[in-house]
């Protein structure tokens, strides 16, 4: 019971943070999702470390240039979002990608595909991920007549998290209260 208690007040308190976050304006969304991106990338390439071969590049020299390619790759997004950056500029995400594939591939690494495959699918699944957030308030400037922030631009957004959050939270209180049992052996 206390684990749940322990939960649920930093669940409410990452709750309010996010929610100000969202709210407040684009520039907040933006920069709160940004420390998602780095937190996320950080933590992507050291659960990842254990999974490679490291030719003649450190671990640490990958994790380090994953996260700055990750964050090139939202402040991508991020600048498309504010539409600051024209559409024929999109050809900058696939060069960052294929530049830290190349650069695992010259390593010399007996697994080098796969640890490219590693690196990349690191910045596919965080950082364009969250970017791609960023695009869905664009769509709502671009396509409506509305240009308040809240609700009409973070209103998708907002509904998606939502829906992620209560998933995950009856996820846990499902498996806390039913979870004594396997359901297969």
């Amino acid at each position: 019971m206390k684990a749940l208690l322990t939960r649920s007040i930093s669940g409410l308190l990452f709750a309010a943070i996010m929610l100000l976050g969202i709210w407040y304006s684009r520039w907040s969304f933006t920069i709160l999702f940004f420390i998602i991106n780095l937190g996320c990338l950080w933590e992507y390439y050291t659960i990842t470390k254990p999974l490679y071969t490291i030719g003649k590049i450190s671990h640490n020299f990958y994790r380090s240039i994953g996260i700055i390619l990750g964050s090139i790759i939202y402040i991508f997004f991020a600048a498309r979002s504010m539409l600051l950056l024209p559409e024929e500029g999109e050809e900058l995400f696939v060069i960052v990608l294929y530049l830290f594939m190349m650069l695992e591939l010259f390593s010399l690494s007996p697994q080098a595909i796969r640890n490219a495959a590693l690196n990349v699918f690191g910045l596919v699944y965080i950082s364009t991920a969250l970017g791609l957030l960023l695009l869905i308030t664009q769509r709502v400037y671009l396509f409506e007549d509305a240009y308040d922030w809240y609700p009409m631009m973070v209103a998708p957004v907002l509904g998606l998290l939502l829906l992620i959050w209560a998933n995950d939270t009856f996820a846990y209180l499902g498996g806390s209260l039913f979870g004594r049992n396997k359901l297969y052996a």
